[in-house]
Parts: C-alpha cells; sequence; structure tokens
C-alpha cells in the first residue's frame, strides 16, 4: 500500500512553514507514484496540516499580542514560545517557583511579578 503525503519531507516542511502549501503539495504529489484511489485522502491530510498550522501561527500571535498590549513585555515572547508557551492556556497555574529556573532567569524580578499578576487575570477571563 501506498504512503499518504507526509510532513516529515524536509522540502515539504519549509514549502509549508513559507506559506507555500499548494506548491509544497504539488511538488510532494510529482515525487509519489500513486492510483487514482489514493488520492482521495491525501488532499484532506495536506488541509488537515495546513489548517493545524495556521491554528499555531494564531495561537502564537494571540500570545505575542497578549505580552506586547496587555503585559507589556513583549521581549520575553521568544523566551515562553522556546519553552513551549505557545498559546495562552499555557499560561494558566504559572507560579514565581515555575519562574525561578535556570531557564527563567533572563527575566527581571520585578517582570516576573508584573506577568503573574497579568496570568492570575488572563486565568479568570480563560473560565
Amino acid at each position: 500500500r501506498k504512503q499518504a503525503v507526509s510532513v516529515n519531507d524536509e522540502w515539504t516542511r519549509y514549502m509549508l512553514q513559507n506559506g507555500s502549501m499548494e506548491r509544497a503539495f504539488m511538488n510532494r504529489m510529482s515525487s509519489l507514484p500513486m492510483d487514482e484511489e489514493d488520492t482521495t485522502n491525501t488532499v484532506p491530510l495536506m488541509e488537515q496540516q495546513a489548517n493545524k498550522d495556521k491554528m499555531k501561527r494564531m495561537k502564537r500571535k494571540e500570545v505575542f499580542t497578549w505580552l506586547k498590549e496587555v503585559v507589556k513585555l513583549p521581549q520575553y515572547y521568544s523566551l515562553f514560545a522556546e519553552n513551549g508557551f505557545d498559546d495562552l492556556e499555557c499560561f494558566e497555574g504559572l507560579t514565581f517557583a515555575m519562574l525561578e529556573g535556570y531557564t527563567w532567569s533572563d527575566i527581571k524580578h520585578g517582570h516576573k511579578l508584573k506577568l503573574l499578576r497579568y496570568v492570575k487575570k488572563l486565568e479568570k477571563t480563560l473560565e
């Protein structure tokens, strides 16, 4: 049985990340031998992946917007993104003790306190 298109292919992943889903799809499809029956499941798989990627980008943008416009600490966005804070729900339950580790040593003490105040407000809106 032939394999469905996957995003494990480096070139396909690169094209998807750069907003060229159609080109990535066509490029990947041209390299796979397929029967007519195999094409029916391929397009939905690519669309699902594109939708997931779009949702991730939207959630990351939401985190950046919250840090920039609400908390006023956009300089920490990349630090949070590198540590898996890719949506606002990741901030739920965040404590000062959690921010004391090595990874978070770049965040100033006062900024940690400010961030935690806004996390409490955010938790109320997410309920």
